[in-house]
């Protein structure tokens, strides 16, 4: 894309969208496991405490966060060497 005139944020701003998307899939997912993995202990052993919604909502967006800083610095990195 560089050899057809493309800026480097212009060629950046895809991967960096996609690794949002993927730390907030990854974030609901571990949340899903976490509620079911809480409903079959509390069905069978003993009675916990879910995360209320500041920790969830928190825990997505450290997902995003942590999905932002490895797709900037994998680019990043490809983008200096090419």
């Amino acid at each position: 894309m560089r050899l057809v005139g493309a800026t480097d944020a212009y060629i950046r701003r895809p991967f960096l969208i996609e690794g949002i998307a993927k730390g907030v899939l990854g974030g609901l997912l571990a949340l899903l496991l976490t509620y079911v993995a809480r409903t079959i202990i509390d069905r069978y052993l003993i009675q916990t405490i879910f995360f209320d919604t500041k920790i969830a909502l928190l825990g997505l967006l450290f997902g995003a966060l942590i999905g932002l800083v490895g797709s900037a610095f994998s680019v990043g990195r490809h983008l200096r060497h090419v």
